[in-house]
């Protein structure tokens, strides 16, 4: 899990250049969870922490060694390398209880 803060620069783009800062972002998260490497959990949280950051975001994996990857991988992209104003602390560690209904939409695929 961690905390992500964009910079104000991101937020005075224009909607139609946010989509295609975050397209680029998405796509490389996209090949890792199709991948069955890594998942995604983000929750908004504008204002609601000391830090007023924009995200909590986890990143959910069998092992360590892919979201590792994943982190470094996208730190190249033009919103990590440009628009994050704050990333982190990173808090690392591994699930202690899984419902047995298994993930998102599990009940419904029953």
């Amino acid at each position: 899990w961690y905390p992500l803060r964009r910079t104000g620069a991101f937020a005075r783009l224009s909607p139609k250049e946010q989509g295609e800062i975050i397209r680029e972002h998405s796509v490389l998260g996209r090949a890792y969870g199709d991948a069955d490497l890594a998942h995604d959990i983000r929750l908004a949280c504008h204002g609601l922490d000391v830090h007023d950051n924009d995200f909590v975001i986890g990143l959910v994996g069998r092992d360590l060694h892919p979201l590792s990857h994943l982190v470094q991988a996208m730190r190249k992209t033009l919103q990590t390398s440009q628009y994050i104003q704050t990333l982190g602390p990173f808090f690392v560690g591994h699930a202690l209880w899984q419902s047995p209904l298994g993930g998102p939409g599990a009940r419904a695929q029953q």
